[in-house]
C-alpha cells in the first residue's frame, strides 16, 4: 500500500481551558447579558486555571487511492490496511517516540516531540511501503 504522509509543526494545548482575559470574556460575551451576570464565578475560575502549552508536530498519513482499492475488493483492502499498519505504521511511529492521535478509514493523525522525528517516520513509513509492495 501506498501511503502518503505530511509533517508539520504544531501548538498543542493540554488543558482546552484558556487564560487570557480577552479569551475568557469574548468566550462569555457569545452568550448574550443573562449568561454572562451568572458568571462571574466561572469566569474567575477560568482565569486561575494555567494552561500548559507544549510543542507538537503533526504527522497525517494516508492510503494513496484508498476509495479506489475499496471499490475493487473491499475486504482484501481492510485486511492489507490492518496488516500494513501492524508492520510497518504502528512500529515506525512508536520507534519515532510518537503516538497515535486518531484514525479514520485510511488515515492516521500522529503527534511527535520533535519535528525531525516526525520527517524521519513519514520517509521510513514511505520506504516500508515500497519494500512491502516490492515482495
Amino acid at each position: 500500500m501506498k501511503m502518503r504522509a505530511y509533517a508539520a509543526p504544531s501548538l498543542s494545548r493540554e488543558n482546552s481551558r484558556s487564560s487570557s482575559l480577552s479569551d475568557v470574556r469574548n468566550h462569555y460575551h457569545s452568550f448574550g447579558p443573562s449568561l454572562r451576570a451568572g458568571c462571574r464565578k466561572t469566569m474567575a475560575g477560568a482565569l486561575e486555571t494555567s494552561t500548559v502549552r507544549r510543542l507538537a508536530a503533526v504527522l497525517a498519513a494516508d492510503v494513496e487511492g484508498y476509495s479506489r482499492l475499496m471499490g475493487r475488493n473491499e475486504e482484501g483492502t481492510l485486511e492489507q490496511l490492518m496488516a500494513h499498519r501492524r508492520v510497518v505504521v504502528d512500529p515506525k511511529i512508536a520507534e519515532h517516540h510518537g503516538r497515535i492521535v486518531k484514525t479514520a478509514g485510511d488515515g492516521i493523525l500522529a503527534e511527535f516531540a520533535s519535528v525531525v522525528d516526525a520527517v524521519r517516520c513519514a520517509v521510513e513509513m514511505q520506504r516500508g511501503d515500497i519494500a512491502t509492495s516490492a515482495i
